[in-house]
């Protein structure tokens, strides 16, 4: 299980795709070597700092459900890693862009 945290006022645009760095599936060649997992966003968010005060923010979340949090009753055998994703499009050369 990979639990992904996205920063305060950082939106997720429609259509970016964001890298989870060896996250993928394991490489043909060498089962222990994982490739990038690619995420695709489909959906329909506001602009980046959308409100002006950053405590409009606070004001705003107390109206929306709580975030959630790492799933604690999972298969013993599961392991949560905490991961960052990476912006494809400030990446040079990326297809993505």
């Amino acid at each position: 299980v990979l639990y992904v945290e996205n920063k305060p006022g950082n939106v997720v645009q429609p259509g970016s795709t964001k890298r989870i760095y060896a996250e993928g599936m394991p490489s043909p060649r060498n089962a222990t070597q994982k490739g990038d997992l690619y995420v695709v966003f489909d959906v329909i968010f506001p602009e980046n700092n959308f409100l002006k005060k950053s405590e409009d923010y606070s004001v705003l979340e107390k109206c929306l459900p709580k975030r959630p949090l790492p799933p604690k009753n999972l298969n013993t055998s599961a392991e949560i890693i905490q991961v960052d994703m990476e912006d494809m499009a400030s990446i040079p050369n990326s297809k993505y862009n």
